[in-house]
Order: structure tokens, then sequence, then C-alpha cells
């Protein structure tokens, strides 16, 4: 750089630096432990007094300032009563006069004594906070006068008040800190208040705009809108016209389709090998019984569990399809599309049996995790409903089996057949001619009862008092009444579904669940920072009560 007196000058080289320790012999040897700072004079510091002492604060235990007066002037002015001051306001409530020494520097030729002594009058004066020792006349380049007239002073006076000054450092800023931590708690639960307000606000105002429809129409309106188009479709027809409608003609051929299938599996073979076999099981149940009439009485017995059981595993089939056919048509045509992202990974409302046994569980849950009587009460009205669907069970046996009955009354102990089976004088006759009479008499019987159940069945279905698609009809009018129509039903979707919101509109909260992680991000600086403060509290309130 440049000399700054003669900027013609060759430059110079200088190496910046930070900081220089100056290490020197400390006059009074017997004591240790003593710490010294060296500041810039008065006039050095000038209009940088309070932030050169408050950097200073925490570490001294007293401060001497060096002041020369000049042997014309040196009166004490304005601008060092302004330091003084400073140093007052950075004391932690410690009186001036328990820890500020002024060394008025005398000269060694005495020429500023006088000077000296009025300046220390002025400030005893115009100073009550300090006494007569506080203010200290000595020749400050002179080591004998320095360590008897200063450094003793000062080190006698810390070794009487250092205790006492130690605990008012403690307990000023303790107790000033005190209203600032409770107003700092205040403020911040205030802003945490906020944020939480804020975000629940925001949050209900975005469920609530997907949860209804831009006529503001509401997701149990949409539902219900659905389901009752749903309804219409199902709802059984005028009598003219059952054998005409959807479910009747499946019906009606699926009754043709089985007749057929169970008349040609019949039990008893026509088949001559088969055939001749099974007369020779009934010449053996002959002989165990002891005579044809337990024996016909038996067969006839098992055709009839044989024939109801063919019934039932074809019709059961065509039933579960049908059901699950209508059960689907509900989920996907009447629910949100969205609702079936809540279902786990490879169900979906294709699966209509699975995905309702999914919804089931998810409403136990959420019931048994819910604290509010209210709503728990709403969602097991929602639970009821998933259950009656879930539990729904149209099959052969409890619908059908009992109206036909009647017509198997020939195939059981009940019936006339037995006599009209086994011919007059059996023991008279070639024992195998009569085991295949009596097998074709069981065969004729069993084919004549099972054509008379298909007439049956198949008057079930024209008849509109016993209408089996009002079964389906009235499982999804009952499944509509409990969730659209029920009381409080409304609010009790809201508390299903709102807890699932991300998972039903994932794109539509995308903004929200950044605003929302931020929001979570700031709750928990504030709520650490609220730790912090009453850990800081406890720990002034301790420093405070030391005696």
């Amino acid at each position: 750089v440049h000399d700054l007196n003669d900027p013609s000058k060759e430059l110079t080289d200088y190496l910046a630096v930070k900081v220089v320790n100056i290490y020197t012999e400390f006059p009074r040897k017997d004591v240790t432990g003593l710490g010294l700072i060296d500041l810039p004079g008065l006039e050095a510091i000038r209009g940088f007094e309070k932030q050169l002492i408050t950097s200073l604060q925490s570490e001294v235990d007293a401060v001497i300032f060096v002041k020369r007066p000049e042997h014309l002037g040196g009166i004490i002015d304005t601008e060092d009563y302004k330091i003084f001051d400073s140093i007052e306001d950075t004391a932690g409530g410690i009186k001036l006069v328990n820890w500020l020494f002024i060394v008025l520097n005398k000269l060694a030729d005495g020429l500023n004594t006088s000077t000296c002594e009025r300046t220390k009058e002025q400030l005893v004066k115009e100073s009550p906070e300090l006494r007569d020792s506080n203010i200290l006349i000595a020749n400050a380049s002179d080591p004998e006068e320095v360590e008897e007239k200063i450094f003793s002073v000062v080190l006698s006076h810390l070794q009487k008040n250092l205790a006492s000054n130690d605990e008012q450092l403690v307990k000023t800023p303790a107790s000033r800190m005190e209203p600032v931590y409770e107003s700092l708690k205040e403020n911040i639960n205030n802003v945490m208040d906020f944020l939480e307000r804020f975000q629940g606000e925001d949050e209900y105002r975005k469920f609530f705009e997907l949860f209804q429809d831009k006529e503001n129409n509401s997701f149990v309106d949409q539902l219900a809108r659905n389901l009752e188009a749903l309804l219409r479709r199902l709802r059984p027809k005028k009598s003219q016209e059952i054998s005409s409608s959807e479910f009747s003609l499946k019906f009606k051929q699926e009754i043709e389709n089985i007749y057929k299938s169970v008349n040609q599996d019949s039990p008893i073979p026509d088949e001559p090998i088969a055939k001749k076999e099974y007369e020779e099981r009934l010449e053996g149940r002959h002989d165990r019984h002891g005579g044809w009439h337990s024996v016909v009485q038996e067969e006839l017995n098992y055709l009839r569990v044989q024939m109801a059981d063919k019934i039932a595993n074809r019709l059961n089939d065509f039933l579960k399809k049908e059901v699950d056919n209508t059960l689907r048509k509900m989920l996907s045509e009447a629910f949100p599309q969205s609702l079936e992202k809540l279902l786990s990974s490879g169900i979906s409302f294709n699966n209509p049996r699975a995905a309702i046994e999914e919804l089931r569980n998810m409403l136990e849950k959420d019931i048994e995790k819910s604290t509010k009587d209210e709503t728990k009460k709403g969602l097991s009205k929602l639970h009821e409903a998933f259950v009656n669907v879930a539990n729904f069970d149209f099959t052969y046996f409890n619908h059908f089996h009992h109206r036909v009955r009647s017509k198997m009354d020939e195939l059981s102990t009940y019936g006339t057949a037995v006599e009209e089976i086994i011919p007059d004088n059996p023991d008279r006759m070639d024992f195998s001619e009569v085991s295949s009479i009596i097998a074709n008499g069981l065969q004729n019987t069993y084919r004549a009862t099972l054509y008379e159940v298909k007439k049956r069945l198949s008057q079930i279905n024209e008849n509109p008092d016993e209408d089996p698609s009002y079964l389906i009809f009235t499982l999804i009018e009952n499944f509509k009444d409990q969730l659209v129509r029920a009381e409080g039903v409304n609010k009790a979707w809201e508390n299903f579904i709102f807890p699932h919101r991300y998972q039903l509109w994932e794109k539509a909260y995308q903004e929200q669940r950044r605003i929302i992680a931020l929001h979570n991000e700031w709750k928990d600086i504030i709520d650490e920072t609220l730790k912090s403060i009453e850990q800081a509290q406890a720990t002034t309130r301790v420093f405070h009560n030391i005696q």
C-alpha cells in the first residue's frame, strides 16, 4: 500500500493482523488469575462507547479509565459522562461505585496536579454515584505509584466486593429476563395458535371444495343421485313385464341350463355297464337291510340330497355372479372413483366383495380410533351398511329351496313313490330283474321330480311376489338408505373421508401438503424455541434464588 502521508513513495508490504498478544510481567507476583484488558483511551472510543463496553460486560470485574487532565483545562466534559452512563447501563445492576475507577494521570513534573484535584472534586460533586475512593490520582508512568495508588486499591476493592458483584450480575439479568420470557412465550404461543388455526381452516376449506361438486352438491348428494339412477334400472317390472326383464331372461335361461345339466348327470347311470353295477349295489344293500322297502327309502333320500346340491351349486354360481355384477356397478357408477384409491394394492372395484370388505374394515378401525361418541355413532351407521352388504347371502338354500321342497316329496320317505317303484311280489321274481325294475323306477322318479322343480323355479321367476330380482333391488335400496338417508350420515361421511383426503385427491392437495409441511416445520422450530425459553427461565430462576 502507499504511504498515507506521501503517496509518491514506493509501495510497502504490510501483513494483515487480526490479533496481537503482548505479554509483560505484572508487578504484583503474588496475584494470580487476574486478566487485564487494555482499551483505547476515552477520546479514542467516542462514538463507539456502547458497542465496546457492551462487548466486554461479561468479561470484566472492574473498569479503569485513565484520563490525563491538561494543566490549563482537563475538566470532565459531556462526552465523558456519556461513557460513564454507558458503563452503568451495561453493569448488570451493579452500582458504578462497585466497579468503576477513574485514574487521573498526573504528570511526572506535577504540572497538572492542581487540575487533577479540581477534576476529582468535579466528579465527586457531579456524579453522586461515585465516591472519593473511585477517583484515583497517580502518575501512570511510575510503576511504584501504579502499584500503590491504583492496582492495590483496585485489588483490595475486588477482594471485598467480587462475590457480591457476581451475585448481582446474575440476579439482575434474571429479574430482567423474566418479563421478557413471558412476553416472548405469549407472542410465540400466539403465532403457534395462528398457524394451527390457519392450517385447520385452510385444510377444511380445501376439503369442502373437493367434497362438493361445482353445483355445491355434497359427496352424499352425489352418492344418493348415482344410487337412485342404479335403483331405477334394478327396480322390478310390472307383472306383465317380468318375464321380459333382463334378470328374468337370465334367470330363466340358467334354470333351463341347470335342468339339462342335472338331468344328464343323474346319480343313476343310463350306460348299461354302469347301470348294471348300480343295480348290483342295490342288491347288496337288500341283503344288509333284509328287504327292498328300506333300500328304496334310503336311495330316494339320497337322490333328493344329490339333486338339491347340484341345483344349489349351479344356481349359487349364477346368483353370486349377478350380485357381484350389481355391486360392481354400484361401486363404479355410484361411488367416486377416487374412493378406490383407499383400497390396498391389488384390490379394486372390479373385485366388489373384497373392496366392500376393506372399506368395512377401514370404518371399523376409524370407529376404534375415534374419541367422540357422536363421531363413533355416525361411523357405526356407515359401517353397518357395509357389513350388511358384505354378509348378504343370496343362495339357493336361503331363498329358493323352501319354495321347491314340496316338489321333492316323492324323493323322500314321506312320498308314495316307494310303493310304486317296488314291484308286486318281488320275492317271487328273479332277484336281478327286481333290482333292474327298482333302478328304472328310481331314475323315472328322479327325473320327474327334477322337472317339477324346474317348473316351480320358473314360476318363481314369473311371480311378482316372488321375483328374485327384488332381493338384489332391496339390497341396494337398503344400502342407499343407510348411506345417504340415515340421520347425521352427511357428517359421518365427512369424518370418514377427511383423514384420507390426501389419498383421494392427491394432485389437488400437492401444494396444500407442501404448505402444511412448511407449517409443521415452523411449528417444530417454535416448539423448540418455547422449550429453550422454559429451560432458560428455569435456569435464571435458580440463579435468581442464589443467596
